[in-house]
């Protein structure tokens, strides 16, 4: 196989994110060493702790510094503001308010935690009803799809990450009715799916969602595909990218979607 024509990661975290490591600076830099042609920061905004987490104050700076560090980088990179709104429903007064009160090239919808519980990432999985706890947050995925007020729903399959391997890999068959509800869903809104690789370097071995369910989503006539590599580190920036976006190829899936003021633009996949 030979080398794609373009490398693009419109999911990363900065330190305004609490759980992200690096300055935005150092982000940009390692993404140009790797010869990424976009970036775009989507720090986190948890609406259910808009406030009590400082949410709010957390994407304000994330938003000014990435604004600061476009001027800076100019000449090498294109840089997008963005952010990942996670749980919009939980608030929904917060989430409007979020939207309104700063602009944004490009809004992720995340949902990390169903209503009442942790995040997937803290929970105790021994003594979860997993198949209850994966309808619920499919369900409460599919009604935040609904909603639609974002650009790209981000890493589908999240609770997996946590609770599935690539030796033991979590039977999708009985949820796929709701899996193809949610992608209609967004195929109709003009929402697009994003191919998140992190979890081709944890675990589970496979990006999110799977290469199965991005061919569904083509299947069924979607097209707005956006990539991102979800790095909390500089490190991780346009990790697993060519293999997304390879996977989003072979779907049959010829363009990536990059925002650019809420709007997509399409740019063509080939291999060189």
């Amino acid at each position: 196989m030979h080398s794609l024509n373009i490398l693009l990661d419109c999911h990363c975290h900065s330190d305004s994110s609490p759980d992200g490591s690096d300055p935005i600076s150092l982000m940009c830099e390692v993404a140009i060493e790797k010869n990424l042609s976009v970036l775009c920061i989507t720090d986190h905004c948890e609406i259910n702790q808009y406030y009590g987490e400082k949410y709010d104050r957390r994407i304000a700076q994330s938003n000014l510094l990435t604004r600061k560090a476009k001027v800076f980088f100019d000449n090498g990179i294109e840089l997008l503001v963005g952010a990942e709104m996670g749980q919009p429903l939980q608030a929904i007064e917060f989430a409007e308010l979020a939207l309104k009160h700063l602009k944004y090239d490009f809004v992720i919808g995340s949902l990390h935690n169903v209503a009442g519980k942790k995040d997937f990432y803290y929970l105790d999985y021994a003594s979860e009803n997993i198949p209850l706890l994966l309808d619920t947050y499919l369900t409460q995925l599919l009604e935040m799809c609904v909603w639609g007020k974002f650009d790209s729903l981000a890493h589908l399959t999240y609770p997996l990450r946590y609770f599935s391997s690539k030796k033991e890999p979590y039977n999708l068959t009985p949820h796929k009715p709701l899996i193809d509800e949610i992608l209609r869903t967004i195929i109709k809104k003009e929402i697009a799916l994003e191919i998140n690789s992190s979890g081709l370097r944890q675990k589970i071995g496979q990006a999110l969602p799977s290469q199965e369910l991005v061919a569904r989503y083509a299947e069924l006539g979607g097209r707005l595909i956006t990539v991102g590599s979800d790095a909390h580190k500089a490190k991780d920036v346009g990790r697993g990218i060519p293999d997304v976006l390879k996977i989003a190829y072979y779907a049959g899936i010829k363009e990536i979607a990059v925002f650019k003021e809420r709007i997509p633009r399409m740019i063509p996949i080939f291999f060189e």
